[in-house]
């Protein structure tokens, strides 16, 4: 096995424009199946749908809280401003499956089988809730994120529907308890869905039945306006190898801060390793640029792939699910491999742009570590 690193930064001034003289088409371009309203949580009052590890916790409503400003000018250091425990006593049988987003006032956490909404102190307001509150139905194996959209203040989750749909349900407002919900329908997804925030989309990576070489982009604006009926465009990328018996997993930047980026060149990474890979030579970074036109969708453009040189990795493992022992005892976790983590961070400082994403590689037998990038 080759040497391995436990952490690559690389730092470039700015992002640039990837676009190359070879851009692709989309490869698809279709509409949204439905859309409908799902009324706010406040409203639900004695109705709402708890999950059975809290059945008797009522709504409250403790969305004014005063600690939204508690991290300003207070980056500075590497100190840990606020650690609180979520929700610990889901069933064991069920990989929890987290995602987390930070807005102004609230934190949204979501596992495999609810969410649940705190205040920046820690403070659980509404205890651990079902599915069913947002997407009205709840789906045995649900499969749910959650993204924030600084620039309008909105929240933005994601589940896997019946019957291969994607759902996803955008707040009408800031305050995730009092704001009602819109909710959005579209065909053909499996798996593996991972949202991203950019200035003029939504891009989502997915597994679609046998292939998992698929971005798509959600018309964001029109999404935000509740429009009846949304644009949806579908990529794959040129030039993206993956791991023999692995799915691909990239992942598009997702705008963390309330400063939106020029609308367009939205880009999404993915790592090569040129030990496990498919037609892979060597270790590297791969960065394609999305341009899209919702007025004229055909006229949407995907680059060609820049290349990034790293120090060596090994992105797979071989223990799989439920086989990697902690350093600390505990139950056995998963070895995600062959996967950019959600999300991949990107935020706009008024000189430069900068990125962060990480990914595990195997450092030796049953051993993994992060592979942090700045970009």
């Amino acid at each position: 096995m080759k040497t391995q690193t436990t952490l690559l930064i690389l730092i470039i001034a700015t992002i640039c424009s990837y676009g190359q003289s070879q851009d692709e088409i989309p490869k698809d371009i279709y509409e949204s199946t439905s859309m409908r309203k799902s009324p706010s949580l406040m409203s639900r009052g004695d109705d709402i749908f708890l999950l059975d590890i809290n059945r008797n916790k009522r709504v409250q409503d403790n969305s004014q809280s005063k600690h939204h400003n508690i991290l300003s000018n207070k980056m500075i250091s590497n100190q840990l401003e606020q650690s609180f425990d979520v929700v610990t006593n889901l069933r064991r049988n069920l990989r929890s499956n987290p995602s987390l987003a930070v807005g102004t006032d609230h934190i949204l956490f979501t596992y495999r089988e609810g969410f649940s909404i705190y205040d920046k102190k820690g403070n659980d307001l509404l205890g651990a809730l079902s599915l069913r509150n947002i997407f009205n139905s709840r789906i045995r194996l649900d499969y749910i994120t959650v993204s924030h959209d600084h620039a309008s203040d909105r929240w933005v989750l994601t589940r896997i529907g019946r019957f291969n749909t994607l759902e996803v349900a955008i707040s009408e407002g800031s305050n995730p308890i009092t704001s009602e919900w819109t909710i959005y329908v579209f065909n053909g997804f499996d798996f593996n869905v991972r949202l991203s925030v950019w200035s003029d989309a939504y891009y989502v990576t997915a597994k679609n039945g046998s292939s998992s070489n698929n971005l798509y982009a959600l018309d964001r604006d029109a999404m935000l306006a509740g429009e009846p009926s949304v644009t949806i465009i579908r990529f794959e990328l040129p030039g993206a190898n993956q791991a023999s018996g692995r799915v691909l997993n990239p992942q598009a930047f997702n705008v963390s801060s309330e400063q939106m980026p020029a609308k367009g060149n939205a880009p999404i990474v993915y790592m090569q390793d040129e030990e496990t890979f498919l037609n892979t030579t060597r270790d590297h970074l791969k960065i394609w640029t999305v341009n899209v036109d919702f007025d004229t969708p055909a006229d949407s453009r995907i680059s060609q792939p820049s290349e990034l040189d790293t120090t060596p990795f090994t992105a797979i493992f071989n223990s799989g699910l439920g086989q990697l022992a902690q350093p600390n005892g505990g139950d056995k976790i998963d070895t995600q491999d062959a996967a950019i983590m959600n999300q991949a961070q990107f935020r706009k400082f008024d000189t430069y742009n900068s990125a962060v994403f990480n990914f595990t590689i195997n450092t030796g037998i049953r051993k993994t570590t992060c592979k942090c990038t700045l970009v």
